[in-house]
């Protein structure tokens, strides 16, 4: 038994001195390999002036190291064929490579690292890439939207680019026109008018006079836009509820509608099946893009509520209004 601790010992210590003298090649060691790490956060890449963007190895390696080549002898590299140590994406790749909204945010690669005995290891990251400065043209390629009153006047709102009923972006129609230039990717959204302010403009007790002989059967409305302006608590149905909200505005007793915004748009193209019953027409449009298509003529006729004589000015929407949902 002592015999037997002693040779270890002696191993031991035989060891520790040959591993000053290059114990590596004395016991001829091989390398267990390089262990790759890549930062595990989401990067971000803007494309610069020239419309590129360009990712290098030292930008997603997080401390890769290897027990026996050293840091700077190691090789990076991104695709293990041609072991390209950079990544390139061009504008045209902002659309046709992202594909849909949803992966905007999932680009996932794999960063190589490879040693001296050519031992291979590997590790996953992710990347985000955005045109935030607007940089890249798209060929042309936009949403355009119109909107005007029964009386063909432009009127103004926010425009809302949703996506499985999630709004995506926002802007402001200026002289009822709005237009996006290609900052948005392929897939199915829908765009959607959003006005809130100024219940009362346009609502007097003409239109309470008005509503009420719709409702006697003395004057019945058949202007179907006309029908969904009177029907103020969205039941659709027209009765003495909506002249009750139209009344409680006029006093003052409330500053706006219960139940609806202030204007409400259908979509010019909508073709109503039954004008007398206009309640179930869509306020957006559903659109597919599919990179290359665009979105023209989206123009939506719009009505204010509570205004069923059309004596609403379509004015501008100011700051305090967009803010309010």
């Amino acid at each position: 038994m002592l015999g037997f601790l002693s040779i270890l010992f002696f191993f031991s210590h035989s060891r520790t001195i040959f591993s000053q003298d290059n114990i590596a090649s004395s016991f001829n060691y091989k390398s267990s390999g390089p262990n790759a790490i890549c930062r595990h956060d989401t990067l971000a890449f803007t494309f610069n002036s020239n419309g590129k963007i360009v990712i290098h190895t030292n930008q997603i390696d997080a401390g890769s190291y290897d027990d026996q080549t050293p840091y700077e002898k190691l090789k990076f590299y991104f695709n293990k064929q041609s072991k390209s140590d950079s990544i390139e994406f061009w504008c045209d790749d902002f659309l046709f490579l992202l594909g849909d909204c949803d992966k905007r945010d999932l680009l996932n690669y794999i960063l190589y690292v490879e040693d001296e005995d050519q031992n291979i290891d590997s590790c996953n990251f992710t990347i985000n890439i955005n045109d935030q400065n607007s940089l890249c043209p798209f060929g042309g390629k936009f949403i355009r939207v119109e909107l005007r009153t029964l009386k063909r006047e432009f009127v103004n709102s926010r425009i809302r680019l949703l996506k499985d009923s999630v709004i995506i972006d926002e802007i402001n129609a200026s002289h009822g026109q709005a237009q996006v230039d290609g900052n948005f990717c392929r897939g199915e959204f829908d765009i959607m008018p959003d006005r809130n302010d100024n219940h009362l403009n346009g609502v007097t007790t003409a239109d309470i006079i008005r509503v009420k002989s719709h409702i006697l059967g003395t004057n019945r409305i058949i202007n179907p836009y006309i029908l969904l302006a009177a029907d103020v608590n969205q039941s659709h149905s027209i009765t003495g509820s909506d002249i009750a909200e139209m009344r409680k505005l006029i006093l003052g007793i409330q500053s706006k509608f219960s139940r609806s915004p202030s204007w409400r748009f259908v979509p010019e193209s909508y073709i109503f099946q039954d004008p007398s019953y206009p309640y179930l027409c869509p306020d957006k449009y559903h659109h597919i893009y599919n990179g290359t298509n665009n979105a023209t003529n989206l123009n939506f006729i719009g009505y204010k509520i509570g205004d069923v004589n059309s004596t609403a000015t379509s004015d501008v929407v100011n700051q305090e209004s967009k803010l309010e949902l």
